[in-house]
């Protein structure tokens, strides 16, 4: 059984969420990450709404930041940064000035030996939610 963190207050029916939010980040995890992997790669993408905030964490076991940017050519990392950049202006108006650009939080992560393991993105967002049923 998946396992989930659901508030049964909230209809979960009904929470709007802007397509493509977050596509860039889930794409970046795919291509820079995971297609430069010898092994199979994962990728999880988990979402929890707490009241009126969505959180969805975007975790890869890829190469790494700074694996995937050694690799990957200038004219990608310049669309890579300009996805994440659109996402972010979109997350900031979605979230009003009081979030200051704290929607996304790009963590690398690091196995038992300090060697690059993935990558974790957490995004918030303030859903709304549809009045019809």
């Amino acid at each position: 059984n998946p396992r989930t963190d659901r508030d049964p207050r909230t209809d979960r029916e009904n929470v709007l969420i802007p397509p493509m939010l977050f596509q860039p980040f889930v794409e970046n995890a795919i291509w820079h990450g995971l297609m430069h992997k010898s092994e199979p790669g994962r990728l999880d993408i988990r979402l929890r709404l707490a009241g009126d905030i969505l959180t969805c964490t975007i975790t890869d076991n890829g190469v790494g930041r700074a694996t995937a940017a050694a690799s990957s050519s200038k004219s990608a990392q310049k669309q890579k940064s300009m996805g994440i950049d659109i996402t972010q202006q979109r997350l900031n108006l979605i979230n009003g000035p009081a979030d200051n650009g704290h929607s996304v939080k790009i963590e690398d992560l690091y196995d038992d030996h300090s060697q690059p393991a993935g990558t974790r993105v957490t995004i918030r967002i303030h859903t709304r939610t549809s009045n019809h049923s």
